[in-house]
Parts: C-alpha cells; sequence; structure tokens
C-alpha cells in the first residue's frame, strides 16, 4: 500500500491519564501506523487532568514519527469535569490543511474537536472513521448536557463517517441501534502498544499492596457507573475463596463513593485496595501482578 497522509482528531493524547483509555488507543495507532511508513498527524488539546495540562509540545513516546499538533483549551475545568473541549486554534488549522491529508481518523463522540474536524472534511471530501471507543450511546451521566449537544451540533460526525469502529460486537449492536447501517461498521479490538509491554516486575507490586498468597483480581480504569465497579466488589463478597484482594486502580470521575460505600457496607475493607490512578510503569506492575484483570 502507497504511503498515506493520515489525521487523528482526539480530544486528549497520550499522557493524558486521567481521561482513561482512549489518549492511548490513538497513540498506539498513530505511531504502529506511523512505523507502517504513513504520514502521521495527531491534532488533540492541552487536556491533561483536574490541574494540569499538556505542554505546547509533546514528544511521541515511541520512536515512530508522529507529528502532534497542540491546542489550549479555554477552561481546563470545563474539559476535565464535563468534557467540555474547546480548542483554541483547531479549525483555522483544520481549514488550512485539510487538502494535506487523504483520509482521517476521529475519536470519541460529541466533542468539538471531531465536530470542527467532522464539518471541515467533509467540505473538503476527505474521507474519515470515526471510534465512538462506547460514547455514541447516551447513558451513564450528564443526559440532558448530551442531548444539548446533539441538539445543537446533530449526529453528523457519526452520519457521515465512512466506517464507525466499534471495539466488540456489543458496541456494534449499540451502534446499529442508533442507526448506523451495518456495512458502515467494522469490528477493530483496542490496539496494545507492544513497546509498553516488556519487563513488568510482580512481585514488588503485589509485596506493596497485598497480603498473603491470594488471588489478584484487577480493574484497571475510569471510575465511572458505567464500568460496573460495583458488579465487581459485589462478586468478590460471593467468593468462596476468602484470601482473594481486589485492586482497584484508575481515576475516580464519578464512581468512587459508591464503591467505597458498597466496600464499607460489605465489610470488604480489608479485601479491596483502592490505588486511585495509575501511570505509566505503575500500570505495568499492576498488570503484571494480576492473575484476572
Amino acid at each position: 500500500m502507497a504511503a498515506l497522509r493520515v489525521l487523528h482528531v482526539v480530544p486528549y493524547y497520550e499522557n493524558a491519564w486521567a481521561y482513561g483509555g482512549i489518549p492511548r488507543v490513538a497513540a498506539a495507532m498513530a505511531q504502529g501506523l506511523a512505523r507502517r511508513g504513513h504520514q502521521v498527524t495527531v491534532c488533540t488539546t492541552d487536556a491533561c487532568d483536574a490541574s494540569a495540562r499538556l505542554p505546547a509540545r509533546v514528544e511521541p513516546s515511541s520512536r515512530a514519527d508522529v507529528t502532534i499538533e497542540v491546542f489550549p483549551n479555554l477552561s481546563n475545568r470545563l474539559a476535565y469535569h464535563l468534557q467540555f473541549f474547546t480548542p483554541v486554534g483547531l479549525g483555522a488549522y483544520l481549514r488550512r490543511h485539510r487538502s494535506a491529508f487523504d483520509i482521517a481518523h476521529l475519536h470519541a463522540c460529541r466533542n468539538l474537536p471531531a465536530e470542527f474536524a467532522a464539518r471541515i472534511l467533509r467540505r473538503a471530501n476527505v474521507p474519515y472513521v470515526l471510534s465512538p471507543n462506547g460514547t455514541a450511546p447516551i447513558i451513564e451521566r450528564r443526559f440532558a448536557a448530551k442531548r444539548l449537544f446533539d441538539f445543537a451540533f446533530g449526529r453528523g460526525t457519526l452520519r457521515y463517517a465512512a466506517r464507525v469502529l466499534a471495539v466488540t460486537e456489543a458496541e456494534r449492536r449499540q451502534l446499529v441501534a442508533l442507526g448506523v447501517e451495518r456495512g458502515r461498521i467494522a469490528i477493530v479490538p483496542n490496539p496494545v502498544e507492544e513497546a509498553h509491554t516488556d519487563g513488568a516486575p510482580a512481585a514488588d507490586f503485589r509485596s506493596r499492596y497485598t497480603t498473603g498468597n491470594g488471588a489478584v483480581v484487577l480493574f484497571l480504569g475510569k471510575l465511572t457507573p458505567r464500568k460496573g465497579v460495583d458488579v465487581l466488589v459485589r462478586a468478590l463478597a460471593r467468593l468462596p475463596h476468602r484470601d482473594a484482594t481486589l485492586i482497584v486502580a484508575g481515576n475516580d470521575m464519578g464512581a468512587g463513593a459508591h464503591a467505597d460505600a458498597l466496600i464499607a457496607s460489605l465489610g470488604l475493607g480489608h479485601r479491596v485496595r483502592r490505588l486511585g490512578l495509575l501511570t505509566g510503569r505503575d500500570r505495568l506492575d499492576a498488570l503484571a501482578a494480576a492473575d484476572v484483570v
């Protein structure tokens, strides 16, 4: 295949650990395409976490040659707490450079970066694919805000995508229920960046966070209602093996207090460890230490 000029548009990128998996999915895809010889550009915002922003210039973590354009949000608080991203200069950049791309990949639904990109790319006849990563249905929280966004901007990003990428069969069914034609949906599981999978020491992690030799069950992800941490806690309570330890690792974005109350009510405080957000090597150590993820 001839080399393509590929644009990725994502509201948060690689080092924005607090926002869950989408930043690293986008980074793994961009770096993988670059290693295959494609010319890859990423447009993102400076969203990082509740109190910090990404620097204006971000270097890719691998040797892959990826150009990363970072646009500042008007408000980091709105970005983090309401997922309302307001990238200054992104629209102008896309209008100037839209003819420089053969294809684009947009990430997540109901965000202004994707909306800007979809409209500008359509006018330039540049096709794009969309990865909702679970964000297409109106679920979980902020229902009114999501309906307002759809009313204001429509569902054009989803409607006009050349392909919509589902990560699982369950997400494919969600998309069909939303009216996406079956022929426009492809199942593409989330990628894993191979450079990030080598040699994590499991024993050190176990000695720090567990007692005994029982099984370690790991939850790794954002703590939001749809992730089902409460189901996992109830399942732990029903296990006949009382020496198993549940480690809950992830940034609290709305489900932490409920999980803590449930853990206390079931008397599981000695069997559940809430570690908060893990980044970089700590995340790999947790994965290596786990018997079940």
